[in-house]
């Protein structure tokens, strides 16, 4: 049931340019698996919620609000420009928007270009790093 979407998974993020080894390949791959859960996870809270009426889920808004300070003393100015216009695309459309398949599309959107964001944030491998890496604290169990 799951092989076919697990093999486009696969097969996506084996040809991105990010992946310089085998182990970005897995930690890519794991990440992408990571956000599904939590995503899942969430929406699990929420039901039970509903049954018992004693949960409130947090908005993307208000999960943005309680991490952004934490994410945003690890970067330098450029960084804290993307990441913030990411971050203000998560809350617009969602979970989605945090999909490393996503990442092009977002640099394209920003810079509108891939070379200039390469100019503005380093290359790919930095880039790939610092999308992965601020969702961490977006989603640290603090903030959930």
């Amino acid at each position: 049931m799951f092989e076919q979407t697990f093999k486009n998974i696969d097969d996506i993020l084996h040809k991105d340019a990010g992946c310089g080894s085998e182990l970005d390949y897995v930690e890519q791959t794991s990440w992408v698996l990571f956000l599904k859960y939590l995503d899942d996870l969430e929406r699990d809270k929420a039901t039970a919620a509903e049954l018992k009426g004693n949960y409130t889920p947090l908005t993307r808004e208000q999960r943005v609000a309680a991490s952004q300070a934490t994410i945003f003393a690890l970067l330098n100015e450029k960084q804290k420009e993307f990441i913030d216009f990411v971050l203000s695309k998560y809350v617009e459309t969602g979970v989605d928007e945090l999909d490393q398949e996503q990442l092009p599309t977002l640099l394209t959107n920003k810079y509108h270009s891939l070379e200039d964001a390469k100019d503005i944030l380093g290359d790919t491998a930095n880039i790939s790093k610092l999308f992965i890496e601020f969702q961490q604290h977006l989603y640290n169990s603090k903030v959930a």
